[in-house]
């Protein structure tokens, strides 16, 4: 229900599972510090989310195109 809101909204919600031993090693590589949980869920920075973009892009495009491609489409405002 919370997924319609945002969507009513205009928001493009991007919900993505996995990754996050990753984005956490990248993430103390950079010097960035500990990431913040609330709820068991990463709360990601503003300056931070380039480098959780980076980290999901590159495992979406070895791991699985077909994760990628909503990603992608969210990116580009095509999201349904």
């Amino acid at each position: 229900m919370t997924l319609i809101l945002l969507r009513s909204a205009g928001l493009l919600p991007v919900i993505v599972h996995g990754g996050g031993p990753e984005i956490t090693q990248t993430m103390e590589i950079l010097g960035r510090g500990k990431s913040e949980f609330i709820d068991g869920v990463r709360v990601t920075a503003r300056e931070d989310v380039k480098v959780v973009e980076m980290v999901l892009t590159g495992k979406c495009e070895h791991r699985d195109r077909v994760t990628a491609q909503p990603i992608e489409r969210a990116r580009r405002g095509r999201l349904r």
